[in-house]
């Protein structure tokens, strides 16, 4: 408040400046469920586990842990150590390359293929799965061929990771999402590979999804290639 600001949203390609007191409106995306808004300096709420973004399962981090409700005031960096994105063009290509529904979601099978029917790989790789509009970011529901199970629910719970495809008795599949809780003794066929989290989160209900199998150094390359890709959108 009482100074210019620089903004920047995903969708476009030119940085704008807004006076004190003038609005910005941000449409609705034209594609996924997910709109960026940079901001000159960037939101300088108190940090929590090493980042500014909201945990709301857990009531932390961004303003007071909570949705932002109306009226809500966010206090900003200083404008001279961050700010909008410096290649517009780059996030362009990022955003473009986010939101393409055309390349399956690339996976590493395992780890408990042994709790699998052979030919349930060779299924979750051969469907074209619906997300379900039951998924939240706990995990992110398909609908497509049950995958066949030789057990029942009756391992130990472990830690799990973001991107974990666990499948319940039913056999339709679930993808562990940011704020995903222990597997609950569910088998997990396969894991969606880092670089290729975010494509999938911001596809909406009724999206079609393929999935591909790659190798661990792929999966390693294509990480490599997604940090270089955010890196340079946001260096200056």
């Amino acid at each position: 408040m009482g100074a210019p600001v620089t903004v920047a949203t995903d969708e476009e390609d030119e940085r704008r400046r807004l006076a004190p007191g003038e609005d910005l409106v941000v449409d609705p995306p034209r594609q996924g469920r997910l709109r960026t808004l940079a901001v000159g300096g960037g939101v300088a709420v108190p940090e929590a586990l090493g980042g500014r973004g909201t945990l709301l399962v857990a009531g932390l981090g961004g303003l007071d842990g909570r949705l932002l409700r109306r009226g809500d005031h966010l206090p900003l960096g200083d404008a001279a150590t961050g700010g909008a994105p410096h290649h517009p063009e780059a996030a362009t290509a990022v955003r473009r390359a986010l939101f393409d529904p055309a390349p399956p979601i690339r996976i590493l099978p395992g780890p408990d293929a042994d709790r699998f029917e052979a030919s349930a790989l060779d299924t979750l790789l051969g469907a074209s799965w619906v997300l379900s509009p039951t998924g939240d970011r706990s995990g992110l529901r398909l609908d497509g061929p049950a995958l066949g199970r030789r057990d029942r629910d009756a391992a130990v719970s472990a830690p799990m990771v973001w991107g974990a495809i666990q499948v319940p008795a039913g056999g339709q599949p679930i993808v562990l999402g940011p704020d995903h809780p222990t597997t609950g003794g569910y088998p997990i066929l396969a894991v969606v590979i880092g670089a290729d989290r975010g494509r999938l989160a911001v596809r909406r209900p009724g999206s079609t999804v393929r999935f591909a199998a790659v190798s661990l150094d792929e999966a390693r390359r294509a990480w490599r290639e997604h940090q270089a890709a955010l890196a340079l959108v946001g260096s200056g």
